[in-house]
């Protein structure tokens, strides 16, 4: 709370009521240039998206909310132009100020708000590394020499690699604040997460570790803590796989699922081949880009015995369906409607799609998440 509203509070005796009020409460208000008569949403972000409130903007663009905090913690919210949204970190007292050009997203500035301003750096950072990996794989698709696509995935991860040192870096100097949990779970160009490996188990730990008695009932700290615990109850999978990496005796954990036919496709059946066993989801950004790179990989490498199993983590039907159609997706493709809470999730520790393993033909896991050249070589290893 600002000095200012604390001094009127003692000063002029206001009631219990209207102090708890301006306490719990904080204005965000503001102007987006070149977007006056559209109409702006305010969404509060916590399971879900939830549109809280709207307004018209004035004809210079300028819009004001005052929003009421439920509890005196800090919140995420969106302000949601057509599909162009801002994300704030907002606290109770707050007074935010935005400003931004019709392209909210690429141009606005906040005021009023460390966590925002946080927020806006770490999104910048990201959006720039996005841009640059996004324009690499447009690159990818583009050509047809091997040497020039084995450089642009070198490329590729260096990008990846440098984006997940400056999110280390933001976690570790803004580890008590809710933005850290922003970075922890932000995503890049084909869906993939920056954190999730095992090894970044430490960072989510010590988020969870800052922020547990900072705020005990924020549902963003609870649900990371959930995912601390899961971290933790994943251990003995994790080991399995591990040691499936190197030890022969160790087998890849069975799988069962229908395609859309209804077929039902046991893993276990395509022992004799090389197999990649694939996570995915038709609404992950890029994955119609992976597919056609892997179908390329496919079309060469099938005829001698490589397969695809690829367990989609889609929960609507239709849209699985019309994807697997419209792609002509020439392997096995399953599905359960699950979604994250298919079996085989669990069975195969995945912490984030795209992701996959490569099995030898006695269908023991010699590799994992191999994407591009670096999963063609592991391919004509073991052919």
């Amino acid at each position: 709370m600002s000095r200012t509203v604390w001094s009127l509070a003692v000063v002029c005796c206001m009631s219990l009521l209207t102090f708890s009020c301006s306490k719990k409460s904080a204005k965000i208000s503001g102007n987006f240039v070149g977007l006056g008569g559209k109409t702006v949403y305010l969404e509060q972000l916590s399971a879900d998206r939830l549109v809280i409130d709207s307004a018209k903007l004035g004809t210079d663009g300028s819009f004001s909310f005052k929003y009421k905090f439920s509890r005196e913690e800090p919140v995420f919210l969106n302000l949601r132009v057509n599909n162009s949204f801002v994300t704030l970190l907002v606290e109770p007292g707050e007074r935010v100020n935005l400003s931004a050009l019709s392209n909210i997203a690429n141009s606005y500035t906040v005021e009023g708000s460390k966590g925002s301003e946080l927020i806006r750096e770490l999104n910048k950072e990201t959006a720039n590394t996005y841009f640059e990996i996004d324009s690499l794989y447009a690159l990818y698709g583009k050509t047809t020499d091997e040497e020039e696509k084995a450089e642009i995935s070198r490329e590729i991860a260096k990008k990846y690699i440098a984006q997940k040192q400056q999110n280390i870096r933001f976690v570790v100097v803004n580890a008590n604040s809710l933005a850290a949990i922003a970075a922890l779970y932000q995503r890049l160009p084909n869906g993939m997460t920056i954190f999730g490996d095992a090894n970044d188990y430490n960072y989510f730990k010590l988020v969870a570790d800052s922020l547990e008695h900072k705020y005990p009932k924020s549902v963003h700290v609870r649900s990371l803590i959930q995912d601390v615990e899961q971290f933790q109850n994943r251990n003995n999978v994790e080991n399995m796989l591990a040691n499936s990496l190197s030890n022969a005796a160790a087998p890849s954990p069975e799988l069962i699922m229908q395609d859309m036919l209804g077929t039902t496709h046991k893993l276990s059946d395509l022992k004799g081949k090389v197999t990649l066993v694939s996570f995915w989801s038709v609404t992950e950004p890029s994955q119609r880009m992976l597919n056609r790179e892997l179908m390329d990989i496919y079309e060469v490498y099938h005829p001698k015995g490589f397969e695809v199993y690829q367990i989609s983590l889609d929960r609507s039907k239709q849209d699985w369906v019309n994807a697997v159609n419209d792609q002509k997706l020439p392997w096995i493709s399953v599905c359960d409607f699950k979604g994250a809470d298919s079996p085989a999730v669990a069975s195969y520790n995945v912490t984030a799609i795209p992701f996959n393993y490569i099995l030898d033909r006695d269908g023991e896991i010699v590799g994992k998440n191999l994407w591009g050249s670096d999963l063609t070589r592991k391919i004509e290893e073991y052919l």
